[in-house]
Order: structure tokens, then C-alpha cells, then sequence
């Protein structure tokens, strides 16, 4: 986590959020009745402990605790005379822990119904999913056009203008990642690496970004983060889900334009249908986009951390969506009023 947006977040009352640390009720602790009975109930060892204490034994000769004892450790050591009898004693607490374990399950059950409201562990699950994704190497598909030198500088030196603009910038590299090949490669079976992709590229073609790679990486990052906020995947860019930029000069590559171009075309049905798609998944994003951007500060920072409260693992919400990001709303509202009072203080 950074620890720039883990602080910009925390000024804001908003903590990172602390997975629990190992099993929380007993049927998650104990999800095997015979193990639990076995190993709580009678004393027996586990298998694994069996298993790793006859292991260190063959092979080295020393042992790793006491002998194990089981079943069959329990039954020689069983007075023949009364075997009946202990027989009878172990079905009747075999019998009562059952009835013990039943009656945890249900109680563990009623605890989860009670827990469930608070969508903590289905929502962590969703947000690992997302980061694993973003790891993960795919062929990415666009029907936007590949971006030239020109359009490629003139968004970076616009990119700190606005989180809208941030986001332009990254949507037109992770288009040009589209275009490049970045895919791994083998040698004699074995993975060697992975091609140059946009590295590469913008070292050939467009050596003033290649300058400030890592700095050009983060807003791509912030484009993948942006679109997974909203639930959108390929063909559909970032760029096309943000506000139109009335100052923006249309150029031949222009997106919109291109779009009309395949729409009007009767030769690209593949894309012709991608981009009739994509005119949907747009208009339902609207309220999503317009969220993030209103909540954002105009930083960079400021929109990593609203990317970062909807799709990082560490910022999971206990609550509702709706309950916390109406917390987190009023916070920044707050701190926007202290900020002005005192910048009007400082020129009374």
C-alpha cells in the first residue's frame, strides 16, 4: 500500500482495514465432526503430526515430540475385560459430541446471517480478484486508434490539469498496449522474459516519456484502477467513460470520430457491435464517473485514493457501500471547509 494515499486517506478518517487473523467461529475452526471428536474430544494427535513424527524419524533417527497417540495407541492400552463397556462409553460421547457440534453449526449459522450485512468478506474477495486481474498478462482489445507522438505529449503536459485528464493520458497508453507486443517468451521451454510492449516503444518513438516512465506508468495504472471502479472491461476505454473536454482540438485520430466511422461501416461487424456495446456500458457508467471525480481533490493523489477505496483490499468496508462513502463524503466536505476558512483567515 502507498503510504502517501494510506496518510492522504487516514487525514480523511479513513483506515486500513485489517483482515481477521485466522478462523472466526467454531464451525469455520472445526469443519470436520470425526477431526474435531478425534483431536478435542478423545486427545488423539492429528494425522499430519503422525505423519511428520514417523517422517523425521526414519529419515534422521531423532524424534520431534512425544509418540503419537490415536486409535490404535487408545485400543492397546483398553482392558479386554471391559471392552463392551468401552465400547458403550465411546458411542455415548461420541453421541453427545455430536450433538454438541450440531448445535455450534447452528448457532455458527445464525452468527453469519448477522454478519452478512456487512459485506466485508464477499467484498475483499471481489477487490483480491481485481488486483489479482491487474497482474495478471492478457490480450487487450480497443477500438480506438493507436496514438501518435504528438497526441501521446499533449496529453501528459495536460494530465495534472484536471483527474479527468489524468485519466485521458492513461486511457491512450493502455490503448497503445493494445497495439504492442508485450507478450512472455520461451527459450528451451523455460520463460525468459517478456517483449519490450510500451517500454520499448516509447523508447523508439517517443523518448520524452520514455524519460519519465515510471511517472507515465502510474496514470496507466490509474486508468486499469479507474475502469475496474466502474465494472467495465475491453473493449471499453477509460477515456470514452469521462465528460466530453470542450477545450480538447479534434484530430484526425479523434475517438468519437472513429467510433461514427465503424458504426457507419457494413464491413466490421465484429467491431461495429463492439462499439454499439460499448454506447450502453458508457451511458450506465455516467453516475459512477461523475462520483469519483466530484469526490476527488484535482491531485493525483486524491484520485488513487478514491480508486483506492472502492477496489483496494485494504480499504474493504464493514458497512454498506452507500453508508461508507457517505462517511467518507462528509469527511472530505469538512476538510474542504477548514481548508477555506483558513486560506480566508490568511488574508484578512
Amino acid at each position: 500500500m502507498d503510504k502517501i494515499i494510506k496518510r492522504h486517506l487516514e487525514k480523511r478518517g479513513v483506515a486500513v482495514t485489517k483482515p481477521p487473523q485466522g478462523s472466526v467461529t467454531f464451525s469455520e475452526r472445526n469443519p470436520d465432526f470425526f477431526k474435531w471428536f478425534y483431536e478435542s474430544v478423545m486427545g488423539f494427535d492429528s494425522d499430519e503430526y503422525r505423519r511428520e513424527f514417523w517422517r523425521e524419524a526414519r529419515k534422521t533417527g531423532h524424534t520431534i515430540g512425544h509418540v503419537p497417540y490415536g486409535i490404535r495407541e487408545y485400543q492397546r492400552r483398553r482392558d479386554t475385560r471391559l471392552e463392551g463397556a468401552a465400547i458403550a462409553i465411546e458411542l455415548l460421547a461420541g453421541g453427545c459430541a455430536l450433538a454438541i457440534w450440531l448445535i455450534r453449526r447452528i448457532v455458527d449459522r445464525h452468527i453469519q446471517r448477522l454478519r452478512r450485512p456487512s459485506y466485508y468478506e464477499t467484498e475483499r474477495a471481489r477487490r483480491i480478484r481485481l488486483t489479482e486481474e491487474r497482474r495478471r498478462i492478457n490480450k487487450r482489445r480497443t477500438i480506438n486508434p493507436m496514438p501518435g507522438k504528438e497526441e501521446l505529449l499533449d496529453a501528459f503536459r495536460k494530465a495534472k490539469n484536471s483527474p479527468a485528464d489524468m485519466i485521458r493520458f492513461g486511457s491512450l497508453l493502455e490503448d497503445l498496449e493494445c497495439y504492442v507486443d508485450n507478450s512472455v517468451y520461451f527459450k528451451n521451454g523455460r520463460l525468459v522474459g517478456r517483449r519490450g510492449g510500451i517500454r520499448r516503444h516509447l523508447e523508439r518513438e517517443v523518448p520524452e516519456l520514455y524519460a519519465r516512465y515510471k511517472t507515465v506508468m502510474k496514470y496507466k495504472v490509474l486508468s486499469k484502477k479507474f475502469r475496474q471502479a466502474l465494472g467495465v472491461e475491453d473493449p471499453v476505454s477509460a477515456s470514452s467513460l469521462l465528460p466530453k473536454n470542450e477545450n480538447s482540438m479534434e484530430s484526425k485520430g479523434d475517438e468519437n470520430s472513429f467510433r461514427r466511422e465503424i458504426l457507419q461501416s457494413g464491413g466490421m461487424d465484429g467491431l461495429r457491435s463492439e462499439a454499439e456495446a460499448e454506447i450502453d456500458v458508457v451511458e450506465a457508467g455516467r453516475d459512477g464517473v461523475r462520483e469519483i471525480l466530484e469526490a476527488c481533490e484535482g491531485t493525483i493523489v486524491s484520485l488513487a485514493a478514491q480508486l483506492a477505496i472502492r477496489i483496494d483490499p485494504n480499504y474493504t468496508p464493514h458497512t454498506s457501500k452507500s453508508e461508507y462513502r457517505q462517511r467518507l463524503a462528509d469527511a472530505v466536505s469538512n476538510k474542504r471547509e477548514a481548508a477555506t476558512a483558513m486560506h480566508r483567515m490568511r488574508h484578512v
